[in-house]
């Protein structure tokens, strides 16, 4: 059995991962990466709370965003230390914030598909062991295999995922379908302002928003514009007219979804 590796501090202070992991109540592999980040006492041993606090490092991606890892966990829904590991190799956004696995679960609910087989394989000595992950897809008579290392399983996992993402995305056999599949899945739920709400607050937190107005005639009519920033650009759709304003805004929100999940020409935005 390897022996544990033991690290001075700037007080002199020596102290390997396990001991380390012991005083402060995290994992060993938290504790590890801490040691390796620096020797300062001060930073070492520093409680969570504090380490993930305000005064956390801001990082700043290649396309100008900005956030801190809890930020960046918060947004994606990735681990925060999935999300340090990337850091650590890239500060490309396409590479940091892109949940593959994911967006490949998804598509495997709103397609019917089953869920890949995904197997762990651990190597070398414990401080230092290489988690090599291997996926295994079968689809329309196709099969797909990829295998990828990483020290953090859940990255070595993500990878395998990205490629399998990548390459039924070149065989065509996602996107297109999928767009169909989650369009269905929205009509047969009919909860259109919802689902609408829900796809415009994965993007950036915000919501959509109603401007109704009322003519006048032998009864109410009522018509809806729904207006919300998407990916960076602005949309606004106008739906049909309906006899109360829950049913008008109802008819905006799916003017709206049928336009982008649909990929619908006669959007307004």
């Amino acid at each position: 059995m390897a022996s544990e590796i033991k690290y001075t501090l700037s007080n002199d202070q020596v102290i390997t991962a396990k001991e380390l992991a012991a005083k402060l109540n995290i994992t060993r592999s938290a504790a590890r990466y801490r040691l390796s980040k620096s020797t300062d006492v001060s930073v070492i041993f520093k409680s969570s709370e504090d380490m993930l606090s305000g005064d956390a490092q801001v990082w700043t991606l290649d396309d100008g965003s900005t956030g801190t890892v809890r930020a960046f966990a918060k947004q994606t829904g990735l681990k925060e230390n999935t999300l340090r590991q990337r850091l650590k190799v890239s500060t490309d956004p396409e590479y940091v914030l892109e949940n593959y696995k994911g967006k490949f679960l998804e598509s495997c609910q709103l397609n019917g598909w089953q869920v890949p087989e995904v197997s762990f394989i651990p190597e070398g000595p414990a401080h230092m062991k290489v988690w090599t992950a291997e996926i295994n897809f079968s689809l329309q008579g196709k099969s797909f295999q990829y295998k990828h290392g990483s020290l953090v399983k859940k990255c070595a996992e993500q990878l395998c995922y990205q490629e399998l993402f990548e390459a039924l995305s070149a065989e065509k056999l996602i996107g297109a379908q999928a767009k169909k599949s989650k369009l269905n899945a929205i009509n047969n739920n009919a909860n259109f302002k919802s689902a609408l709400n829900e796809m415009i607050q994965r993007d950036n937190g915000a919501t959509a928003e109603y401007s109704t107005v009322s003519a006048v005639s032998s009864a109410p009519i009522f018509t809806s514009t729904v207006s919300f920033n998407l990916q960076n650009k602005q949309y606004s759709f106008t739906g049909s007219s309906a006899g109360n304003k829950k049913e008008a805004e109802k008819s905006a929100a799916k003017k709206a979804l049928d336009s982008l999940v649909g990929n619908d020409s006669a959007g307004n935005g």
